[in-house]
């Protein structure tokens, strides 16, 4: 392997990394920072709990609000990887969910629950 494909591999592996580790401070900052200034709002003006519980729930919606676009930007990223390597001419990426589809009938009388037998049909994958 030379240097040249090595540093091909491990820079966007580093740069993954950075990445996800900063995904815990960017959830965990607004809230313990809400939490921080709502607990020196309250014992400034001394309304109790009122503004440390009201800035830790904004704090938290902040939170998740920064991991939501982390993720769509991952997601973007990647979109925009297989969209080039589209227009190189290399194999397009195909992603099919394969689900098992099971028939059953029932025998007996429907209202009667507990007296009625299941019976298998037939089965059938789907690809989507």
């Amino acid at each position: 392997m030379t240097k040249k494909n090595d540093q091909g591999f491990w820079a966007p592996l580093f740069h993954e990394a950075v990445a996800a580790m900063s995904l815990g401070w960017d959830l965990a900052v607004p809230i313990f920072g809400g939490v921080l200034l709502g607990h020196f709002l309250d014992g400034w003006l001394g309304t109790g709990y009122v503004f440390t519980l009201g800035l830790l729930v904004l704090g938290i919606a902040i939170g998740y609000y920064n991991v939501a676009r982390f993720i769509q930007r991952v997601e973007a990223r990647e979109r925009q990887l297989d969209r080039e390597e589209d227009e190189m001419g290399e194999a397009v990426k195909v992603y099919l969910r394969k689900t098992l589809e099971l028939s059953y009938s029932l025998r007996g009388d429907p209202a009667l629950r507990s007296d009625v037998d299941i019976a298998y049909k037939d089965k059938r994958w789907i690809m989507r």
